[in-house]
């Protein structure tokens, strides 16, 4: 009887410690959920990229004005322009290289785009130009 007992109880602490095979579905899962979290965040990079050229398309009328108080206007957008576009450039080095890769031309051009000289504008040709063609690439 004891040596049942011992049987059994040993077959259970044997199945027990048996680990169930991993779920071949689960882990399609989390890869297909990584990649989609991966093209919302390019996503969102690239429309806030977006918007920060537009924003230095704006900042024209700080550039043409020979007043010192536009200069001043202009100067204070940049600063501001230039936080949010270390912003971008940070979370674009977080994506996978591959992915990275292709976007990390516009923070370089944004910076460009948004600053207080008379070339400004031409930056932001070439920054929407970036934009487009980095978006042609993810987006296929």
């Amino acid at each position: 009887m004891k040596k049942v007992i011992l049987i059994f109880t040993a077959l259970f602490l044997f199945g027990c410690q048996q680990e169930a095979a991993p779920d071949p579905n689960k882990e399609r899962i989390i890869a297909k959920n990584k990649q989609t979290s991966v093209i919302n965040e390019i996503t969102l990079i690239t429309q806030a990229a977006q918007k920060i050229e537009k924003e230095g398309r704006g900042m024209e009328l700080y550039r043409n004005s020979p007043k010192a108080e536009s200069q001043r206007e202009c100067n204070s957008v940049m600063e501001s322009e230039q936080k949010d576009i270390q912003n971008l450039a940070d979370r674009i080095a977080k994506l996978p290289e591959e992915k990275s890769v292709i976007l990390m031309p516009i923070p370089e051009t944004l910076n460009q785009c948004v600053a207080c000289t008379k070339t400004a504008m031409e930056s932001c040709v070439k920054a929407r130009a970036s934009i487009n063609e980095a978006i042609k690439k993810l987006f296929p």
